[in-house]
């Protein structure tokens, strides 16, 4: 492999397969013949991290946030977000997802990785605004802003809101399977409620 794009795309379709060790192993050899390779770097990070190999990954998208052009370092502000998500370390993970967003403000994806951390910290409120600002943007996932925002809203015993949004979310994805569990359950609990 003599050009940097056949080289990343064996990387991509490593980490497609599942293949962790081989996507650490094409990352090497493509960081010997492409060294200022951001985006090289950022699929070791994810390799390293899929290993738990947390200071091994750090150091990588560090240096991936030197070399990606600007336009494009908030992906890099998201794997730092995803270490510190699987160190546990859910407030640094906040931080970084934060960068992102704030650097792709009308990115629905950002939102999302900020809404889904603040649930897991048990910030339902905040994430309840997240997903409503991932809702208020353009692009993919919007999906699952709505489906997890149904989540929230059938904890608070908002079963109509569910619905609503789990309605949607099928309307995106007719396929998504979870979405139409959660919208029977929904239904069934309103139903439960209103007898």
């Amino acid at each position: 492999m003599d050009n940097s794009k056949e080289s990343l795309d064996q990387i991509t379709l490593a980490h497609d397969r599942g293949q962790t060790a081989v996507v650490v192993e094409l990352c090497k050899k493509h960081e010997r013949k492409f060294s200022k390779d951001g985006f090289a770097r950022l699929w070791y990070a994810m390799a390293q991290i899929d290993l738990a190999r947390y200071g091994e990954a750090e150091k990588a998208i560090r240096q991936a946030i030197k070399l990606l052009p600007q336009k494009v370092v908030a992906i890099a502000y998201v794997q730092m977000g995803h270490l510190f998500k699987a160190k546990g370390d859910f407030k640094h993970a906040a931080f970084w997802y934060r960068k992102a967003s704030n650097h792709k403000p009308r990115s629905t994806t950002y939102h999302i990785f900020l809404g889904s951390n603040a649930f897991q910290r048990g910030l339902l409120k905040q994430a309840e605004i997240h997903y409503r600002r991932a809702l208020k943007c353009s692009g993919d996932c919007l999906d699952e802003a709505y489906f997890n925002l149904g989540g929230i809203l059938l904890g608070k015993r908002n079963y109509s809101g569910a619905i609503k949004c789990y309605q949607e979310a099928l309307k995106i994805d007719p396929k998504y399977k979870i979405a139409k569990e959660r919208l029977d359950d929904a239904k069934l609990a309103l139903l439960i409620a209103n007898s």
